[in-house]
């Protein structure tokens, strides 16, 4: 069985500019996992926040700059259409995505 995991390259980059002490915006945007919901308590337990302090446990909470966009019962349909003002304006280096599990 042949697994490709795919071009990790620009993932490697913003890690190194991490590691190097520069400001790293990392976003999340989907629906009700990314914003949290069922997670206890909800804003510490979810996957968003507990990848966030991975990245602030490895290189530095000062240096990064956490954006959660998940918004429970939306879709990449209305994602689409919000992920400008909602992700985008602030410039991220990493975006992780997740919609309709």
């Amino acid at each position: 069985m042949t697994v490709n995991l795919g071009d990790r390259t620009r993932l490697i980059k913003k890690m190194q500019k991490a590691k190097q002490g520069e400001k790293t915006t990392v976003a999340y945007i989907g629906g009700s996992i990314t914003m949290g919901c069922s997670a206890e308590p909800i804003f510490e337990n979810s996957y968003a926040p507990l990848t966030r302090n991975w990245w602030y446990e490895t290189f530095g909470k000062e240096n990064i700059l956490y954006v959660n966009a998940g918004i429970g019962a939306t879709d990449s349909y209305l994602g689409v259409h919000r992920v400008g003002t909602d992700v985008l304006m602030y410039e991220p280096d990493v975006v992780v995505i997740e919609f309709s599990v």
